[in-house]
C-alpha cells in the first residue's frame, strides 16, 4: 500500500513492531523529502524493513506482501508494500498492517471487527492501517487507521489517509 499517513496523532500475521516516534524523529535531509505517491516505490524510501518470500499466500500470488516500506517527513508517514502478483488486474485484496507502537505485549488481539489476529508476541498492535484494493476506484476512501485504546478498536480523528495509489504488473504496489 502506498499511503501518505498525517503522523500529527498518531499481513497476513505481519506486525512491524516499531516506535513511531523514533521513526518520525530522523534528522537526515532525506528524512523532509516527499516520495510522490502514484504506486511506485521511489528510492526515497531505500531498502524495505521487512520481508518475506514469494509463494505462501493461501488465496493467491497479489495477496503475498513481500516487501514494507516506510518514509516520515516532518509531518506524514509514508507506508508502501509490494505484492507478488498483479493486484489491479485480479481486483481483489484486502490489507491490514498493524503497528506495535510501544514494543510491548500491550494491544489488540483482535482486528477492528472482532475477528482473531494473528500476531507474534510480545508484539500487539495499537495501529491498524487498512486497505481494501478491490473498492474502485482505489484512493482514500479505501482506506481506513484504526487505534486500539483502553481495549477497543476505534477509528483515529483527526488523522488521515491524503493520498493513495495502487500499480499492477508481476510486483504489484498497494
Amino acid at each position: 500500500m502506498i499511503v501518505k499517513v498525517s503522523a500529527s496523532n498518531v499481513r497476513r500475521g505481519w506486525v512491524v513492531g516499531l516506535g513511531l516516534a523514533l521513526l518520525l524523529s530522523t534528522s537526515s535531509t532525506s528524512a523532509l523529502a516527499q516520495p510522490v505517491v502514484d504506486g511506485v516505490v521511489d528510492t526515497i524510501y531505500g531498502a524495505p524493513v521487512a520481508t518475506d518470500a514469494v509463494g505462501d499466500a493461501i488465496n493467491g500470488a497479489h495477496l503475498d506482501l513481500t516487501e514494507l516500506y516506510l518514509h516520515a517527513d516532518a509531518t506524514h508517514l509514508y507506508v508502501a508494500m509490494k505484492v507478488s502478483g498483479d493486484v489491479v488486474s485480479t481486483n481483489w485484496g484486502k490489507y491490514m498492517l498493524y503497528v506495535d507502537t510501544t514494543n510491548d505485549a500491550n494491544g489488540a488481539t483482535t482486528d477492528a471487527w472482532g475477528r482473531k489476529a494473528a500476531v507474534a508476541d510480545p508484539h500487539k498492535p495499537e495501529i491498524s492501517i487498512n486497505a481494501w484494493a478491490d473498492q474502485s476506484p482505489f484512493g482514500t476512501n479505501t482506506m481506513q487507521i484504526w487505534a486500539w485504546t483502553a481495549g477497543a478498536w476505534g477509528q483515529l480523528s483527526g488523522v488521515g489517509v491524503t493520498a493513495a495509489a495502487l500499480t499492477g504488473g508481476a510486483q504489484g504496489s498497494v
